[in-house]
């Protein structure tokens, strides 16, 4: 195959892309990385559940469309559940897994892999009290 002829190919495929919604992407994950973790049953039963939730609630929708706005929400469907918040934060976790998966197979577009690996936790005045204020990383060494 000549060099023009590859870089058609290549074209036409990132083309085919610009389409995907997001049931594209959880169906690609779920028929490659899933069977990955069949060896650990609570990561598996975890992003099983994340597919299923992720195609209930957007899977018809592009995934350019899929931005900082729609993680917040996905964010406060896991805490009006009611789950503690390392919970929360793992799912919110791996939904970027899912989405720098989709970077990496060209299905999403690459300033996914720019989202902060954190979403900020904002916290009331009496949890601030309660953490330390002496952090053991900032004292001078002697």
């Amino acid at each position: 195959m000549s060099h023009i002829a590859q870089l058609r190919a290549m074209l036409a495929e990132l083309e085919s892309t610009e389409g995907s919604v997001i049931q594209d992407l959880t169906d690609d994950f779920r028929r490659n990385m899933l069977p990955k973790m069949k060896g650990n049953a609570g990561a598996y039963n975890r992003f099983f559940n994340l597919l299923l939730l992720l195609d209930d609630e957007y899977g018809d929708q592009p995934i350019g469309t899929f931005g900082p706005k729609r993680m917040s929400a996905i964010r406060q469907h896991f805490i009006k559940a009611d789950n503690c918040r390392r919970y929360v934060n793992e799912q919110t976790r791996n939904v970027i897994r899912i989405f720098k998966y989709g970077v990496v197979q060209e299905l999403v577009e690459a300033n996914w892999s720019q989202v902060p690996r954190r979403m900020t936790i904002h916290t009331t005045s009496w949890q601030s009290r309660l953490q330390p204020q002496n952090d053991w990383r900032l004292r001078s060494s002697r």
